[in-house]
């Protein structure tokens, strides 16, 4: 998409347009819970770390007790079924409180000042590149030039000093969204390992700020094949989480219905000396009342992953792309850029040249002349 051509109205308008139409598939309602799913089964007296070694144990045993068994959707090659289950249900649990720190990156576009039309131009062309991050990149070396040549001549700034100023800019609104970007991936991510190195590794490229900050983000994203994926297209991220929990509040339903009528010694039989604690301290309406939850809450969770991936990981990017431009110089205009102006002005000019008496013959038509001149006087 061409960098839009009239000023934006809202200087923050270039996230905000985005979430508007976001929130007419997850209403903001849902992130407004006056209680969280935390306090809720607490007043159950249901424990965060009980449900969790339940649904854990349920996801590991329970094809063998006749539940049937949780399987990983596409985009999960290379998971493992128990670690991604327990992530997953961690992510449940953090997306309320990770819900403001992101819905905090919506407020950025007021820092901008006079380059708000530019990082709208490069946020857009984000979104139409579906994860193509080189292709991403190059194009947005386009539009830099382009933008701070006109914008120098609008405001009768120098270029290098509008880089300059904007890199400022960059530097402080990257500080800002780091603790968005940790607490998104590790959100994202269902293996808290490979969730943890990302969110640490893309932290420190922002604190540390190198010379190439995009290249070092791209290639930690392509480290992760469904990450990659995610990013060029989140709605992957929303199925693949929607997926594992529809299994995992029907796989806790049937366990308690299947345990509603069973006797302690029978629990002991059939799911041995770790399973049948955990059932007797939970008990069959326990599993219930946690599904319920589970299901209640988890529209709020699909809010914020697909806020993480369409609005907080765009902009981040975004900003660290433009930061690499301006910090490696490649928003100066080369010799060949100006070689290139120079031959079309020139094109612009012939036919002033022409009007002028002035008249241009190239090398072939030149000797084809005087070939046929030399043959007239023979």
């Amino acid at each position: 998409m061409p960098v839009r051509n009239s000023l934006l109205t809202a200087q923050s308008n270039f996230i905000e347009d985005h979430l508007l139409v976001r929130e007419a598939l997850y209403p903001r309602s849902v992130l407004l819970h006056r209680s969280s799913l935390n306090e809720e089964l607490l007043h159950e007296g249901i424990d965060k770390e009980t449900i969790k070694s339940v649904v854990q144990y349920l996801a590991s045993a329970a094809a063998e007790y006749g539940l049937g068994a949780v399987t990983l959707p596409a985009y999960g090659a290379g998971l493992a079924v128990g670690p991604a289950t327990e992530t997953a249900v961690d992510s449940l649990f953090a997306a309320e409180s990770v819900a403001s720190t992101v819905d905090a990156v919506a407020s950025l576009g007021s820092k901008f000042g006079e380059f708000t039309e530019l990082f709208s131009g490069a946020y857009d062309t984000f979104s139409d590149m579906s994860g193509n991050l080189s292709g991403f990149y190059d194009k947005l070396k386009t539009i830099v030039k382009k933008a701070l040549k006109l914008l120098g001549k609008k405001i009768g700034d120098k270029v290098d000093g509008l880089a300059k100023k904007l890199r400022g800019i960059l530097e402080s609104v990257l500080s800002s969204i780091t603790s968005a970007i940790k607490s998104g991936i590790k959100l994202l991510i269902p293996d808290a390992t490979i969730g943890l190195a990302v969110a640490e590794g893309l932290a420190k490229i922002v604190t540390e700020l190198a010379e190439r900050p995009f290249t070092l983000a791209q290639k930690a994203i392509d480290k992760v094949g469904f990450l990659k994926e995610w990013v060029g297209d989140p709605s992957k991220a929303v199925a693949f989480f929607k997926d594992i929990f529809k299994q995992l509040i029907e796989l806790m339903k049937k366990a308690g219905e299947k345990l509603k009528d069973m006797s302690w010694g029978k629990a002991i039989l059939i799911l041995g000396p770790v399973g049948a604690p955990l059932w007797k301290k939970f008990g069959h309406k326990g599993i219930e009342k946690a599904a319920s939850m589970f299901e209640k809450y988890l529209p709020t969770l699909m809010s914020v992953l697909d806020k993480v991936l369409s609005v907080v990981i765009p902009v981040f990017l975004t900003a660290l792309a433009l930061f690499q431009i301006l910090v490696s110089g490649e928003y100066k205009e080369k010799d060949s850029d100006k070689a290139g102006g120079d031959k079309a002005a020139a094109a612009n000019d012939e036919p002033a040249k022409l009007a002028a008496g002035v008249v241009r013959i190239s090398k072939n038509d030149l000797q084809k002349l005087i070939h046929e001149s030399l043959l007239e006087h023979s």
